[in-house]
């Protein structure tokens, strides 16, 4: 598994055209991706809104997943045992879940303020 940093510094693509994109710019390597979005202290430490996590199968845990983003970026091991994360928008019940290829995982920090 890899992660690839996205190259656009706008706001994320909707999801219908983020796969339109992808049938034609990206190859058949690249079929099995899952764009992480990192949110809050997340993007502070990461330095960047989205990346795309290649796998080489059609799903994966969340605890796999975790484990990926702490070898890229170490400085995220408090931040992570703080987050929230979500799989296709909907917050994920526990590290086990699985994330299917093309699916889509927001890394959600928790937010003070008020």
């Amino acid at each position: 598994m890899s992660l690839l940093p996205t190259k656009r510094n706008t706001q994320t693509p909707t999801r219908a055209r983020l796969n339109d994109r992808f049938k034609f710019e990206m190859s058949n390597e690249l079929e099995h991706a899952i764009e992480i979005l990192y949110f809050a202290r997340a993007r502070e430490l990461t330095g960047i809104r989205s990346e795309l996590l290649k796998i080489d199968r059609e799903r994966i845990s969340l605890r796999e997943i975790k484990s990926v983003l702490l070898q890229r970026y170490p400085q995220l091991l408090e931040c992570l045992k703080t987050c929230a994360f979500a799989v296709e928008q909907e917050y994920a019940v526990d590290d086990d879940q699985l994330v299917l290829a093309n699916d889509e995982v927001a890394v959600i920090p928790p937010i003070s303020g008020g």
